[in-house]
């Protein structure tokens, strides 16, 4: 057994030591060294359990606490390309024609940028609208309250599988409580074999989503929203890729400046449907991309908006 280390007996020099230890020790599975993101956490585990031993007066300091933590964490997950993409939409949604609720779940994890675990709690009541609508009631933070508007390709198949499941109960999983953490992680990672594809994980297809959604014109708080996030920031940082967002950037200057060509059918030749220009319904952010234009490019959108002499 192994000997029990009193917490007050571990000083700076030994947390320091512990701690390097670790990251240069193998994973006792792969054989390979620990990733960044797991010394990372449980030196933050060590610091927290000393902050709890503290607080309780079990020691009065915490050696963990001036460690420093070496490399860089990787933000995000590895994403599918768009071919790619396609190739798991394909395989998933066939399965999900056949009967495979799991796949049909995954399908909902690309297409509305769910969490897995907002797929696992989703019940047949939450289905509305004849399959037009998706409430998720709650979830993951404050912002995960949301109601999406489910894509044509997946309504029937929800249709079909709510008349075939009781209001209260769940709709992608074969149980009467929500499944394990691990269970649509194994899923997707089915679905990327069977489509040939690299494998990923469910984050990585919420991840897609956002990236796909700005690639295709959608703006940055419509994309936020769509994930329950309070703001873009946090989209940016951990789901979308960093080349989606500066197109989306550079697309938004082009569109105000009148470089990039646009034809009626265009989602920026028609911003105007829904009461917005350059596709967004935020008067700030269009003010502030106005006041950002040179003088003589304001004059002439002025003049366009027929905003002169009045």
């Amino acid at each position: 057994s192994r000997e029990i280390t009193p917490l007050a007996s571990i000083n700076k020099e030994r947390a320091e030591k512990l701690y390097r230890d670790l990251v240069t020790s193998p994973n006792p599975r792969t054989g390979k060294p620990l990733s960044t993101a797991t010394h990372h956490g449980r030196l933050s585990l060590a610091r927290r359990l000393y902050e709890f031993a503290i607080k309780n007066e079990m020691c009065r300091h915490n050696p963990f606490a001036s460690v420093s933590p070496v490399g860089r964490k990787r933000v995000g997950k590895p994403q599918l390309r768009i071919d790619e993409a396609r190739r798991f939409e394909a395989k998933a949604l066939e399965l999900a024609q056949a009967g495979d609720v799991a796949a049909l779940g995954a399908l909902l994890m690309l297409h509305l940028g769910l969490r897995q675990g907002e797929v696992a709690a989703r019940v047949a009541r939450d289905v509305d609208d004849e399959g037009r609508v998706l409430w998720v009631p709650s979830g993951k933070t404050k912002n995960a309250r949301r109601r999406l508007k489910v894509p044509e390709v997946l309504r029937p198949l929800l249709l079909r599988l709510t008349e075939t499941t009781p209001p209260g109960a769940l709709l992608f999983y074969k149980g009467e409580k929500v499944p394990p953490t691990n269970y649509f992680w194994s899923q997707v990672r089915r679905l990327c074999q069977l489509a040939q594809v690299p494998a990923v994980c469910p984050h990585s297809l919420r991840g897609l989503h956002a990236t796909l959604a700005l690639e295709g014109g959608a703006t940055s708080d419509a994309v936020a929203r769509a994930l329950g996030h309070g703001s873009f920031a946090m989209t940016a940082r951990h789901y979308a890729s960093e080349s989606s967002v500066d197109n989306a950037k550079a697309g938004k200057v082009s569109s105000l400046l009148g470089s990039s060509p646009t034809s009626p059918a265009s989602p920026s030749a028609s911003g105007t449907a829904n009461g917005s220009a350059s596709g967004s319904d935020d008067p700030d952010q269009l003010i502030g991309m106005l006041r950002s234009l040179p003088a003589d490019k304001l004059a002439k959108f002025s003049a366009a908006a027929g905003f002169q002499g009045r």
